[in-house]
């Protein structure tokens, strides 16, 4: 039996239901195997830096996912999609960091990497654009978190126009609109994440994250009845994922609240 692939995959497991603690020791154990090999290394460091974001300790995360890359690029080189893959986790945690000018390079780069790799219109790349796109938006250069949203979305069009990544596309589009007082074209952005989010996840937290995008929208657009509906559904959904606490959920409360 690979106890390992056991761990860490049980390690994944606690980490989905919200258990960043728990994940993270048995990661911490799986770090301290002897004669652990660079790409298991690697792995781990990836999924000990995810429960290190989660646990709101970006810095400790930051160096943990530059050594997972560094890893990466050594034994498989620069151009892998494993290494690509940590450079955009990289990319992504810079950001959650706040050292946004970091997330925005290591980002381009990944982006670059990954078109010279693999052409201009591909799922990787739209994904790339999406992630660089949200570092532009968290950095206020909400014209160029645009355009390359816009860019995602004209992949995705072609490529898949109903998958999880678009809803993404379309609900980081709903925010820049938001964010640019273009209320009603929020709503409608968000509304139509929300469809394809149904039909991709279900009633998941995935699907949560969205209703919850679209009843605060709705709710600063005036329309607070359809925001409530939302709102409510945004945490029925949570619950079934037996996510009934956070800083999120208490949010989701106190704009249901505020709509009824």
């Amino acid at each position: 039996m690979d106890t390992f692939k056991t761990e860490y995959e049980w390690a994944g497991n606690l980490l989905g239901k919200g258990d960043a603690e728990g994940a993270r020791r048995v990661f911490a154990r799986l770090l301290g195997e002897k004669d652990l090999v660079p790409a298991r290394r690697a792995l781990v460091l990836q999924g000990m830096g995810r429960c290190l974001h989660a646990l709101h300790r970006e810095g400790e995360a930051v160096d943990l996912l530059r050594e997972a890359w560094e890893i990466l690029s050594r034994e498989f080189g620069a151009g892998h999609p494993a290494s690509l893959a940590a450079q955009q986790n990289l990319s992504f945690i810079l950001q959650s960091a706040g050292r946004f000018d970091e997330s925005i390079t290591v980002g381009k780069k990944a982006l670059d990497a990954l078109i010279a790799q693999s052409g201009e219109c591909c799922l990787p790349v739209a994904d790339a654009l999406i992630r660089l796109s949200a570092s532009y938006y968290e950095a206020g250069n909400l014209a160029e978190a645009k355009a390359l949203s816009l860019r995602a979305k004209t992949m995705l069009e072609r490529l898949e126009p109903e998958g999880f990544a678009m809803s993404t596309c379309l609900n980081n589009l709903g925010r820049i609109a938001e964010e640019r007082g273009d209320l009603e074209a929020g709503c409608a952005l968000h509304r139509a994440a929300v469809n394809i989010r149904r039909k991709v996840c279900g009633a998941g937290p995935d699907t949560a994250f969205c209703l919850g995008n679209l009843g605060t929208a709705l709710a600063a657009a005036g329309h607070r009845e359809e925001a409530a509906a939302a709102l409510e559904e945004a945490l029925r959904c949570y619950a079934m994922a037996g996510r009934t606490e956070g800083a999120a959920i208490e949010g989701l409360r106190h704009n249901l609240a505020l709509c009824r």
